[in-house]
């Protein structure tokens, strides 16, 4: 039983007069793997309050309210069940902080958890380095749109396949001398095997995943999208496990409980960009965004005299609803025509008036 103990305490990551202060993370990793920085604050801190300590993991934030992480990292009775004495009993939302940011000791925003789902099985298979069905989902208690609205959401995508390369992410100590911890960290991994219930996989670079790591992403990039695949439960060295998304014991927990969350936030400027949803997906589209709208592509244009029709007609009706929309029955290509005929025209007009200048 002292094994199993010890298991679950190494991939949970636990605090406490007893546990000690052991959660380390991506040792190896790196802060970055090119992701844009609304992406990569999908990935989050998750702090569990138990009866002696806290539980430190990782998440992922897949919709305006919902973040996915590891059934044991909001496990309640984590010594009773660690040991196989007790059945698994669910922490309270009350219980639980997120914390979102690079470096979680100065989070960008630190929110509050309305209530917990967790997969109805899960259980700790000691004897094969593994825990089933390790899987829960976060229901924020303020959407991500009003507390944190630089959150960009991760898409789940179902399929993953053997020798493809994923990229992982999670908190804790930069190294085993456990000298700086709360850093996010990523690195890449090679599947060694999916299709069933869980995902093997062992880091590419010899980065090693430990207790923090547990409830992180494991992500495909899909045109340079993140699409979420798995999360982290286990790990031995650089080999661990995940909790594949895609297998239908998982689907058919997870998928309802995400039509809950699948309502779309008003369009939003985060960093350099508008952050749009469409049908629970979300795109950051590259523009000068103003009002939660795109409105002039390049800053480096003057702003249109009042009245200007080129300039209006390109940008006012169609700018609500995205990045360089023409006006409603306008043709594209006339729009353009339209708008270089006036750009051309105030710079010539103002070489005259050595009073004007441009923007």
């Amino acid at each position: 039983m002292k094994r199993t103990a010890l298991f679950v305490c190494l991939v949970a990551g636990c605090s406490g007069s007893d546990l000690g202060t052991h959660t380390q993370s991506i040792v190896g990793g790196t802060e970055s793997l090119g992701f844009l920085p609304a992406q990569e604050r999908a990935v989050v801190r998750i702090e569990t309050r138990v009866e002696r300590g806290v539980l430190r993991c990782s998440g992922a934030a897949v919709a305006d309210r919902a973040i996915v992480t590891a059934a044991h990292c909001v496990v309640s009775n984590h010594d009773g069940w660690n040991a196989g004495e007790e059945a698994f009993v669910l922490a309270n939302g009350e219980a639980v902080t997120v914390l979102v940011g690079g470096d979680s000791s100065e989070p960008e925003c630190t929110l509050s958890v309305r209530q917990i789902r967790a997969h109805p099985q899960p259980v700790v298979r000691a004897e094969i380095g593994l825990i089933e069905d390790d899987l829960a989902v976060l229901e924020l208690a303020s959407p991500l749109s009003e507390a944190c609205p630089s959150v960009m959401p991760v898409s789940v995508q179902a399929p993953v396949a053997v020798n493809e390369t994923v990229a992982v992410a999670g908190y804790g100590f930069r190294d085993e001398d456990r000298r700086e911890q709360g850093l996010r960290q990523w690195t890449n991994a090679v599947v060694d095997q999916s299709g069933s219930s869980v995902i093997l996989a062992t880091t590419d670079s010899g980065a090693l995943l430990l207790e923090g790591d547990s409830g992180g992403p494991v992500l495909v990039n899909a045109d340079g999208e993140p699409r979420l695949v798995g999360v982290i439960s286990t790990s031995v060295g650089s080999r661990f496990s995940a909790t594949e998304l895609g297998h239908p014991f998982h689907q058919a927990f997870l998928a309802p409980i995400l039509e809950e969350y699948a309502a779309c936030p008003p369009d939003r400027c985060v960093d350099d960009g508008l952050l749009r949803c469409v049908d629970g997906a979300y795109a950051l589209e590259s523009c000068h965004c103003a009002g939660g709208a795109c409105g002039v592509p390049d800053a480096g244009v003057p702003d249109a005299p009042t009245g200007d029709a080129g300039v209006d007609a390109a940008f006012s009706e169609g700018a609500s609803g995205g990045c360089s929309v023409a006006a409603a029955g306008d043709p594209g290509v006339a729009t353009l025509v339209a708008w270089l005929f006036w750009r051309r025209r105030p710079r010539l007009r103002w070489r005259d008036d050595p009073s004007r200048t441009s923007s």
